[in-house]
């Protein structure tokens, strides 16, 4: 039995990047986990909470819904049973049992592509992040990250799913 189905429907070239995925790697799966109320990605090797706005503007899209119809990919109420897997050379989108689709991902990894996990403490991860700095104190390290570039991402990512949106009605 096959436990990868293909979705048949359109994927926008800018779909990871909308959601916030920003890693490499080919294969990117994502879905929704009630704890939080948030959208996940995971390649395999870096997983971490999306941006929901994009996920939901796919998902919900007329074009894209009627496909997920009988696939739970977790909600504000239900833990996901599957995860949709997003093949980025291919561009094309399959959904797998949760545990199916993290093991494959995970197995994707070379033992060469992934390094030795670091365990830190919080000061030795604070003292590391103003070494790259080159700042003395935590205060500095607060107040380097300028208003005007978290307002210029915000901007970034309202464009990104405004795109998304676009390409969606035009498909």
């Amino acid at each position: 039995m096959n436990e990868f189905i293909t979705l048949p429907v359109p994927v926008p070239p800018m779909l990871e990047q909308a959601i916030g995925y920003e890693g490499q790697a080919r294969l990117v799966a994502f879905y929704w986990i009630p704890s939080g109320d948030e959208v996940y990605f995971d390649d395999g090797h870096v997983g971490s909470t999306g941006e929901w706005d994009a996920y939901l503007t796919f998902m919900r899209h007329p074009v894209i819904a009627p496909a997920l119809q009988g696939h739970n990919l977790g909600d504000s109420e239900t833990e996901a049973d599957e995860w949709m897997i997003l093949d980025r050379i291919a561009r094309c989108l399959f959904v797998a049992p949760k545990r199916t689709a993290e093991r494959w991902l995970s197995e994707r990894w070379s033992h060469e592509q992934v390094s030795e996990s670091v365990t830190m403490t919080q000061e030795e991860m604070m003292q590391a992040v103003m070494d790259a700095l080159n700042i003395e104190n935590w205060t500095q390290v607060q107040t380097t990250i300028a208003t005007s570039e978290i307002m210029r991402k915000m901007r970034a990512h309202r464009q990104l799913v405004a795109q998304l949106q676009a390409w969606l009605e035009l498909h």
